[in-house]
């Protein structure tokens, strides 16, 4: 603890809390809060890229891991990217969290949701590492992976475990053909 930068912590507890202003507001101005939303993601942005520059990763080593945000209580370390644009991630964070996960300081799983999700929300409703799931029919299924073929030594490439196990700890199923976002 003694080597946490307490300071560069709450900072980053501030651009959480300022990150998630427009999230829990009600929605029945949906079309002005998501306006609101839109304007402040790219403040928080700017102010993330600054501190990253400025100070390197905001990684366990430097603050901690015990920053939890959300009713389920997750990581802070998925918050802002999950929010960022892909463009924004790619070009700006992606090179910064893989060495993250590989200094120890961001869980390979997070770095794997981070790519997942931008997949996701890229419109392509696929995913490289096969982190991210959905619902269906009273199961949880999947995404199609982008490559199925290397599945494994992409996943083992940034110290996931293996496909096949990960489907069967995650209680998910795996139909690349089921595709309910095109019905």
């Amino acid at each position: 603890m003694s080597k946490i930068d307490t300071a560069y912590r709450n900072t980053i507890i501030k651009l959480i809390n300022e990150d998630q202003k427009y999230r829990s507001l009600s929605k029945e101005r949906s079309r002005q809060i998501d306006s609101l939303r839109k304007l402040n993601d790219a403040k928080v942005l700017v102010k993330l890229k600054e501190l990253i520059d400025e100070k390197g990763y905001f990684g366990f080593a430097k603050i901690g891991e015990d920053i939890l945000w959300g009713n389920n209580c997750d990581n802070f370390t998925d918050v802002f990217f999950r929010h960022v644009e892909p463009d924004s991630n790619r070009l700006y964070f992606y090179p910064v969290l893989f060495d993250a996960v590989v200094r120890g300081d961001l869980y390979a799983s997070s770095y794997a949701g981070i790519v997942d999700y931008d997949w996701i929300k890229s419109d392509t409703f696929t995913s490289l590492y096969g982190t991210v799931a959905f619902s269906f029919k009273g199961e949880l299924f999947k995404f199609p992976l982008r490559n199925p073929h290397q599945i494994d030594s992409l996943r083992s490439s940034i110290g996931l475990i293996d496909w096949e196990r990960n489907l069967e700890m995650s209680g998910s199923n795996y139909d690349p053909t089921l595709k309910p976002w095109e019905w």
